[in-house]
């Protein structure tokens, strides 16, 4: 998860986001007050606001859905789980839904529609834009439904536990084990590969917590299958 973090961040870096937003913004407000002195339309606290606001959501938010992606592609050619960054956001969206007391992170969910400055996506959209990069990078197979149930070709394997002592990490964990899933249908090119025909418990260093979740779970021959 902390690798998808600094992935996302090292993207902002490589790709010069803070520099073309500002030069964006300043571009926009510099546009907009021209237009404004010839015109008049709008009074100069109008003209910040509608700056601030373009600056937000055409500038800043497509730069994070890159950042995702780049953090996504940087964290997963680096050898960590691919499932990091999905349960990155599951992780936040617990914290901020249980732990939090900053009354500045709190979003009233009633008010979720309503217009506002955020340059950043919703957190439960990008979780879903992270798991879908997942699937793709597992080419199609991997998927967590309902945020908990880690599936092959649409069909259960298993079921993401509910581990922690203070909040509800259940996609977090579903998506970690999908990520160690997806990376073996990425990096294996036969079914021998992934280790499954030797008797006993199943090990595989790619997938150290699906290996263990498979032994507990029994689930050996049904992953075979």
């Amino acid at each position: 998860e902390i690798a998808a973090v600094l992935g996302h961040e090292m993207t902002h870096g490589i790709e010069h986001h803070s520099a073309e937003v500002y030069a964006k913004t300043m571009a926009a407000y510099y546009g907009l007050s021209l237009l404004n002195m010839a015109t008049g339309v709008m009074d100069w606290q109008q003209l910040q606001k509608l700056t601030a606001y373009s600056s937000a959501k055409l500038f800043t938010l497509p730069t994070e859905y890159a950042a995702d992606a780049g953090g996504f592609s940087l964290a997963a050619r680096a050898g960590f789980n691919p499932g990091g960054g999905a349960a990155a956001m599951a992780r936040m969206t617990a914290y901020l839904k249980d732990e939090s007391r900053d009354f500045r992170e709190y979003q009233d969910p009633k008010e979720k529609n309503d217009v506002n400055y955020n340059d950043h996506p919703d957190t439960e959209l990008r979780e879903a834009r992270l798991m879908k990069m997942l699937t793709d990078y597992s080419a199609g197979h991997v998927t967590v439904a309902d945020r908990k149930d880690v599936c092959i070709d649409g069909t259960r394997l298993l079921l993401g536990a509910f581990t922690a002592e203070t909040y509800d990490d259940t996609a977090e964990n579903a998506y970690l084990l999908a990520g160690e899933l997806g990376r073996l249908f990425h990096d294996c090119r036969t079914a021998e590969a992934w280790g499954l025909g030797a008797a006993g418990d199943w090990e595989n260093a790619k997938a150290p917590l699906l290996a263990a979740a498979v032994r507990q779970q029994g689930l050996k021959d049904t992953l075979r299958t």
